[in-house]
Parts: C-alpha cells; sequence; structure tokens
C-alpha cells in the first residue's frame, strides 16, 4: 500500500484550502498520514540542533530536532501539500518544516564535489492553495517548493490553486467548484466519496 503524506498548513477549521486538498485526497489511493502543521511542533534550526541531527544520523539510533519529519518525508510515495497563500507565498511554519526535510544522508546527498541526489521516494508531490484575493499568483509558494523537492528527488509536481475568494460578491462555492473540476480533469476519472478516504487518514 503507498505511503501518502499529507501536511496540512491550513490552520483554520474552515479552511477552503483544506476543502480543495480532502478533494483531490479522495484520488489518491493508499494509507494517508496527515502532520498538521500548527498542531506539531515544528521549529526553525540553530547551529546547535544541526548538531545534534547530524550526531543522530551518524548513530542511526536517534531523532535530533525534526529528525523523524524528514524520514517522514524521505519515506512517503506521495506528497500533498494544503498551504493558503500569506504574503505572497505561505504560512512560514511550512519554511521551517522544509528546513527540517531537507537533511544529509536522509533526504539529501551531497558528493565531494557539490552534485545532489535526491533520496526521497515519492516522485510526485500536489500542492493546493487558495487566497481571499486576485491575481495572487501561487509561483512564489509553489515554485520555490517545487525546486527545493526536486534537489530531493521528487521531480514531478502540480499546482491547483482557487483565487478571490474574498472579494465582495464572490461565489465561492462556484470558485471552488471550478477549481475542484480541475482537479477532476487532471485525474481524469470522478472523485470517490468522501467517507472513503477519511477511513484511510490517519493523523501523527
Amino acid at each position: 500500500m503507498k505511503k501518502i503524506l499529507y501536511i496540512d498548513v491550513c490552520g483554520r477549521a474552515e479552511s477552503r484550502t483544506r476543502i480543495l486538498a480532502q478533494h483531490l485526497l479522495t484520488y489518491l489511493d493508499g494509507e494517508v498520514t496527515c502532520v498538521d502543521l500548527f498542531e506539531e511542533p515544528v521549529y526553525p534550526l540553530n547551529i546547535e540542533a544541526i548538531r545534534q541531527r547530524r550526531d543522530c544520523v551518524e548513530c542511526g539510533s536517534c531523532d535530533g530536532q525534526g529528525l523523524n519529519l524528514a524520514r517522514q518525508f524521505a519515506d512517503a510515495d506521495i506528497i500533498v501539500i494544503a498551504a493558503p497563500v500569506w504574503n505572497l507565498s505561505f504560512p512560514s511554519v511550512l519554511a521551517a518544516y522544509c528546513e527540517n526535510v531537507v537533511e544529509e544522508g536522509v533526504t539529501i546527498h551531497i558528493d565531494e564535489y557539490g552534485n545532489t541526489t535526491g533520496l526521497c521516494k515519492a516522485k510526485k508531490f500536489y500542492y493546493v492553495t487558495a487566497t481571499g484575493t486576485r491575481n495572487m499568483n501561487p509561483v512564489f509558494g509553489f515554485g520555490y517548493l517545487k525546486s527545493l523537492f526536486s534537489q530531493l528527488g521528487v521531480h514531478s509536481a502540480e499546482c491547483f490553486s482557487a483565487e478571490a475568494l474574498d472579494i465582495p460578491g464572490a461565489d465561492v462555492d462556484m470558485i471552488l467548484n471550478i477549481c475542484k473540476r480541475e482537479i477532476d480533469a487532471s485525474f481524469r476519472f470522478p472523485a470517490r466519496e468522501d467517507n472513503q478516504v477519511e477511513a484511510n487518514v490517519s493523523t501523527k
């Protein structure tokens, strides 16, 4: 069974981004592990944390700060990230998560010439985002993750976005449904019922 890693960076219970991500998840077969970055203790790395992580990678018998997140990321078969547009990109906790995920010997190998080889199993990740304003191109957030994850071996990426959700008079349901249809078209077959995936989700 495939391991699907779902990174939830939505925060709000009524998040429109999460609604779209859950629609996408109905298309994916496998065991879904959800990591809620507003609940998970994810912190930026400092020098001491980096040193401890290096020691743990070398001994292979302990976890430095966030090293469990790096190992989990490396072991996933498919990655889904749901993150609303904040300040032209995404919530800062996602940047901290990325710091914790990148680790020599776990998700990436760098040889003596500076060449990188990705060590992750996943070959594709999906990025789902939404914004209340208009023309907020998700290229900043998605583009950064696409470049970074490619270094880790995840070379294929797809982005789904909805915008202008908070403009006065906006038909929110229509906007979300348009994005859902884009997801449907990408997978090229009708979505299953939501409860089929909910029974398959474990939160860690």
